[in-house]
């Protein structure tokens, strides 16, 4: 059996590791229960090999600043991320399901659940593009499959391990030795992204190769193939009838080998799909997934002071100075009234400091959910900008293709002055249009900007306060630990004292 090194150990003092659920070539995935809150999380820890590494540390602690900040629906969240002196950590949301890519090594799924994965997946993207987020490898290991209440998929996307933050004011994300680099996964990979350019539409371009091999559960291009002149795949209406031609070639639209002739954002893919599902009739998706926490573990049992949970030091120190008591009590020929009177004062001192480190506790929770609540307001609210500023330039590239069409007939020369004055009028009217909705689409991008800007600073703050309290937390269980190892050792001492007292007796 390989070696779990993991497994059973507390991470960030809270965070007791129960089981692995995966691993990868960099890092390893856990199930954790918080200690004090009973709440399920998953941990991904940086690899023991990779742990000392100062810069691959930094490189895989940049997905918890990528991600931290979006907070949607279809993306797992990350909640809390750190260091400890072996590794690096990030908690995220537990989530319940399986991926795509062990679903499609079963069968595909058809276009109707396809398409509905691939709208969740699009909203994922809105969220993410909006906050200045490209993932840069979406593909089904990252795409998890829950089952939600009304039997269908919620779908939650997660790894932005290697995402790029369309920032010039964030550091360059290091690629030791090519180590981060290689894990982007070519066939999902939009040509461009070969040369270096990354915008949301890479995205959308490997969201298109998602949907494709969803459908019918083979990939787009030949692997090693695809470049900037791939022939155009096999339409999925000809791979399959019962794909509608409708929905083949939104998919084809989203693997054009040219990044103008793919949709403009997710917005707009997110918008086609809906309307897809709408005209077949095929019903919404699930409601997301109850959290299904399964009741308590029974404790562990008592092991050491560096590793036992710190909401059981408290009453363990309790209940072992009152055994010495009860113990003593029935030795009244051995005197312990000094040590016991000290080792009251230590005891009342320990449940202090548990009392304090549990208040701790409670506030790191709550400066998590405001956090969850500030991304999830504020989030919504740039989803709706997003949406505003899509359509604003949706209008504006409509309004210049009917004027382009209009001043065309215009200039045709076959046209009456009566017919041609019109056209003049109807084509100054599109223009006007079009330069208002450019207007409009910048009044957004700037109000996108404002509140971004916002959640940015929100978020900072949050940290900062994390951050501190995280700290005064630590020092508060070192604390404890400390205490209570000198209260144990004497309460040893004292339980010694009475066993020998109790042999002697019986001799």
């Amino acid at each position: 059996m390989s070696e779990v090194p993991w497994l059973g150990r507390l991470i960030a003092s809270r965070y007791r590791l129960i089981a692995r659920l995966g691993e990868g070539k960099m890092a390893e995935v856990y199930l954790a229960r918080h200690v004090l809150i009973d709440r399920l999380s998953a941990i991904k820890v940086l690899r023991r090999e990779w742990g000392g590494d100062r810069t691959l540390r930094r490189a895989f602690l940049r997905e918890a600043k990528a991600v931290n900040r979006i907070n949607h629906p279809n993306i797992v969240e990350i909640s809390d991320y750190g260091e400890t002196e072996e590794t690096a950590y990030l908690v995220m949301e537990y989530v319940p399901g399986e991926s795509l890519s062990r679903h499609l090594a079963r069968a595909p799924l058809g276009w109707e659940r396809a398409c509905k994965m691939a709208r969740q997946v699009g909203l994922a993207l809105t969220r993410a593009h909006e906050m200045g987020v490209i993932h840069r490898d979406i593909q089904p290991r990252n795409v998890l499959l829950v089952p939600g209440r009304g039997g269908d998929d919620v779908v939650k996307l997660t790894d932005f391990g290697v995402a790029k933050l369309l920032d010039p004011n964030v550091e360059p994300r290091p690629t030791t030795g090519g180590f981060v680099t290689e894990r982007l996964t070519p066939e999902y990979k939009a040509p461009e992204m070969r040369r270096g350019a990354v915008d949301g539409r890479g995205d959308i371009f490997s969201l298109g190769v998602l949907a494709y091999e969803a459908t019918c559960g083979e990939l787009p291009f030949p692997l090693g193939t695809l470049a900037e002149h791939s022939p155009t795949p096999i339409s999925l209406h000809q791979k399959s009838t019962e794909v509608p031609p409708e929905f083949a070639q939104l998919v084809a639209n989203l693997l054009s080998i040219s990044p103008e002739d793919r949709p403009r954002d997710a917005f707009e893919v997110v918008a086609m799909l809906s309307q897809l599902l709408d005209h077949s009739g095929v019903e919404g998706e699930a409601d997301p997934p109850t959290e299904r926490i399964p009741k308590p573990a029974p404790a562990p049992s008592f092991a050491t002071l560096r590793t036992i949970p710190f909401d059981r030091i408290g009453p363990l120190s309790r209940s072992f100075h009152q055994q010495v008591r009860s113990a003593a009590a029935d030795q009244p020929g051995v005197v312990l009234a000094s040590e016991l009177a000290t080792l009251e004062e230590l005891v009342e001192m320990i449940d202090k400091l548990h009392l304090m480190v549990t208040e701790d506790a409670g506030k790191l929770a709550a400066l998590e959910e405001r956090g969850r609540v500030l991304r999830k307001e504020l989030g919504a609210r740039l989803d709706e900008l997003g949406l505003e500023r899509s359509r604003a330039l949706g209008w504006a590239s409509t309004a210049a293709e009917r004027g382009d069409h209009v001043r065309a007939k215009r200039l045709s020369g076959v046209l009456s002055i009566g017919t041609m004055d019109a056209l003049l009028w109807e084509e100054a009217t599109l223009e006007h249009e079009e330069d208002r909705s450019i207007q409009r689409a910048a009044e957004l991008e700037q109000e996108i900007r404002e509140l971004s800007r916002k959640l940015e600073f929100e978020n900072d703050e949050l940290e900062r306060d994390q951050s501190s309290m995280e700290a005064q937390f630590e020092g508060h269980v070192a604390a404890l630990r400390a205490l209570a190892g000198e209260a144990w050792q004497s309460l040893q001492a004292s339980a010694h004292k009475l066993r020998v007292a109790l042999q002697i007796s019986q001799s």
